[in-house]
């Protein structure tokens, strides 16, 4: 087996573990990130929103839920955030986002390295 073919597949286990991680340390329950910072975390209160608007508005689209919720909460003085303000990631998912897309980048680099190689030779 080439060594450029074995650094494309570890790349591939890397890329993949790395999803799964990623995806795995979000416990936020199927709760939007951005409803849960509205509510300043509180997850509880996040479902209860989210049970009550798809009561009263059958029908939407989960986005359409979490703005719903978010525009209510900012416009009755309880949001967590200001309209000027956006969802800003820890430093722990911005580091994880770097590693992502490193991985990402060198399982492409890998990929063309072993097409290039396979043509010319």
């Amino acid at each position: 087996m080439k060594p450029s073919l074995i650094i494309a597949l570890l790349m591939v286990v890397a890329l993949v573990g790395v999803a799964i991680w990623h995806n795995n340390s979000r416990n936020t329950d199927g709760i939007d990130p951005i409803l849960l910072q509205a509510v300043r975390g509180d997850k509880a209160l996040a479902k209860r929103l989210l049970e009550h608007a798809k009561f009263k508005y059958p029908g939407k689209s989960d986005r359409w839920y979490r703005e719903k919720i978010i525009y209510d909460l900012e416009r009755d003085g309880a949001g967590g955030r200001g309209r000027a303000t956006t969802y800003r990631m820890s430093s722990r998912e911005t580091w994880q986002n770097i590693y992502l897309i490193s991985a990402v980048i060198g399982l492409a680099n890998s990929i063309v390295y072993s097409i290039t190689r396979l043509f010319k030779g």
